[in-house]
């Protein structure tokens, strides 16, 4: 069971690098003003917002393999570093769904995976066993 915890950790990274990958290749494309809406430091700003949660979910992850590696981690922290990086990654989902104009996300690359995302932060994961 806490296999399953620390997949659906390992993928929400993934689709939050995704979402950045297609927002920060939207925002190279895009033209506004005869230059990329990538020139302009709101959007970079973004971007970069997003890169700051991506690296601290990596490393959350990191530190979890080791401490599994150890047989030193807790159910509590698989599930913290899931609930943190589906949370980030909805984050990250949303912003991306900001590029293209829109509030909702159903014409963004990242909607597929933003509705996994919704549906695994509703998984509550294995009880906890109450001392």
């Amino acid at each position: 069971m806490l296999n399953l915890l620390v997949t659906g950790s390992l993928r929400a990274l993934g689709s939050a690098i995704a979402c950045y990958q297609a927002a920060h290749a939207f925002s190279m494309n895009r033209m506004v003003f005869d230059q990329p809406i990538a020139s302009y430091q709101m959007v970079q700003e973004r971007l970069v917002r997003m890169v700051i949660e991506i690296t601290k979910a990596q490393l959350l992850n990191y530190h979890l393999g080791r401490l599994l590696d150890q047989n030193r981690a807790k159910p509590s922290q698989i599930s913290m570093a899931k609930l943190n990086n589906v949370r980030e990654a909805m984050k990250i989902a949303r912003w991306q769904g900001i590029f293209w104009g829109q509030g909702d996300l159903s014409g963004s690359s990242c909607y597929p995976p933003s509705l996994h995302l919704e549906r695994s932060v509703r998984w509550k994961g294995p009880k906890a066993s109450t001392p």
